[in-house]
């Protein structure tokens, strides 16, 4: 069976997926509503043209929240999905000396972009279970941001009447946002201890590796190897995981002159988070770390 390479343009209502072979000829256009009744329609337009699944590849860019729902939608099915950064696909097109704008020519551009790199992608496909992992790890990492934007209204609403003087209403919105972060802790915990504990399941000896390193715990070390892809083999090397967390340095050439920059921040921004913690805590509590961080600045 050949494969089938596919293209999705994502937007809030209505998407557009574009179908290509192995050659690059169409095979499909689609325009969908993003709901129940829009998914079928577009398998049934990939199982048109490919009944194995397996043989089928789906990319889309990455957007706000739109590709979620859609993202989970063909990962159940058994498809390999990939989403990518909107940058890698503004450059690609960019190359065509066609600059024609539609949202068309744009899941075809996608498609165009996955099969020119297939190989690449191949290499980095993550797994149903990580990708299940990946979410509860996303959703934690929410809560934590709305958690400390709650804690903030409790400390402004406080201060407001921290001379003592008595309110009714800030004693209500108050204890309000208290009742909400209690809420939202509750929630937090019941996300950490099952992540916590898949992790455990399916990556003990990576997680035992991790934490060994003083400084990192059960949090981080589990956000780590989800976001990573959960194997370490899928890299040839340092560098390559480097620059999959977009903390490789730009480099910069304009005739004599070739430097470095700040770095690129064009890969995963869940990954680059959670190095950036991992490397605080070991500055923090490992001497090791520390001088050699000291060392560096």
């Amino acid at each position: 069976m050949e494969n089938l390479y596919v293209g999705i343009d994502i937007s809030k209502e209505y998407s557009t997926a574009q179908g290509i072979d192995v050659r690059g000829k169409k095979l499909f256009y689609l325009e969908m509503p993003m709901d129940s009744h829009g998914f079928s329609m577009l398998l049934k337009a990939i199982r048109l043209q490919s009944r194995e699944l397996d043989a089928v590849t789906v990319a889309m860019e990455s957007t706000a929240s739109y590709h979620i729902n859609l993202l989970s939608f063909l990962t159940s099915q058994g498809i390999k999905v990939f989403v990518i950064n909107p940058l890698l696909i503004s450059n690609f097109v960019k190359l065509s000396l066609r600059k024609t704008k539609t949202d068309k020519k744009d899941a075809l551009a996608i498609a165009r972009f996955l099969l020119q790199h297939k190989d690449s992608f191949e290499q980095m496909h993550v797994r149903k279970d990580i990708s299940d992992m990946r979410d509860l790890a996303r959703q934690r990492e929410a809560l934590v941001v709305q958690m400390t934007a709650e804690k903030v209204g409790i400390i402004k609403e406080a201060a407001k009447g921290s001379v003592g003087i008595a309110s009714f209403t800030k004693e209500i919105v108050i204890r309000q946002k208290a009742s909400v972060l209690l809420q939202l802790e509750k929630h937090l915990q019941e996300i950490t201890s099952l992540l916590t504990e898949q992790c455990e399941a399916m990556m003990r000896e990576e997680m035992e590796i991790l934490k060994s390193i003083k400084g990192i715990g059960d949090k981080v070390a589990t956000n780590f190897l989800v976001e990573m892809g959960g194997d370490i083999h899928n890299f040839k090397n340092h560098r390559k995981l480097i620059a999959m967390a977009g903390i490789d340095p730009a480099v910069y050439q304009s005739g004599k002159y070739d430097g470095r920059g700040r770095i690129s921040k064009r890969g995963n921004s869940h990954l680059r988070r959670v190095i950036w913690l991992i490397a605080e805590r070991v500055v923090q509590c490992n001497e090791y770390f520390r001088t050699y961080y000291l060392k560096r600045r």
